[in-house]
């Protein structure tokens, strides 16, 4: 004995002895367009994906800028972004921080050295920065054709929730930036 259905059921849906081959195929046409719909939505947000980053590196290129945007200008407590141009060579983290050592030596603009202290990394009650601890904060990232080394400080003086961040690229392009509010 079986009990009678409520709810509307689509028999076309579900093979059954009844319909025979007709019904199975239909079925099995509707199951393939369903994974054919996943495969194609799939496919489309990767194409997507694909044309936003050539974008993004197509205009990285035609602009030329070693950091793929251009500098970011000045608002209250922050920047200008400051951009030079170092005679020296990047190939380490090691490299980097031997680079931020001396950065006396390479940067004559005064108004960007003040800047390049790494009071956040100095050892406490000590005027001695910590440069292992440095050397672990230095994160890597590539654009374009470059590898750029950066790490993110404090100086003293700024707010803890200030932050300055220097990058130096593998061909010696510096970017000073940064923020200081009390």
């Amino acid at each position: 004995m079986t009990k009678n259905r409520t709810e509307p059921f689509n028999h076309a849906l579900v093979p059954t002895q009844k319909a025979g081959r007709h019904s199975s195929m239909l079925f099995l046409g509707i199951e393939l367009l369903y994974i054919f719909q996943k495969k194609y939505i799939l496919l489309s947000v990767a194409l997507t994906l694909s044309l936003v980053m050539t974008f993004t590196t197509h205009q990285a290129l035609a602009s030329g800028d070693p950091f793929g945007a251009p500098p970011k200008g000045a608002s209250p407590n922050c920047g200008p972004e400051h951009r030079l141009k170092l005679d020296i060579v990047i190939s380490s983290k090691a490299k980097f921080i031997e680079s931020l050592r001396n950065i006396e030596s390479y940067v004559r603009d005064n108004g960007v050295r003040q800047w390049v202290k790494f009071d956040s990394f100095k050892k406490k009650g000590s005027a001695e920065v910590d440069w292992k601890a440095l050397v672990e904060a230095v994160k890597v990232s590539i654009v374009v054709n470059r590898t750029i080394y950066s790490v993110e400080y404090t100086p003293n003086g700024c707010s803890p929730s200030h932050k300055f961040t220097i990058k130096i690229t593998n061909d010696g392009h510096m970017s000073l930036y940064g923020c200081c509010g009390k």
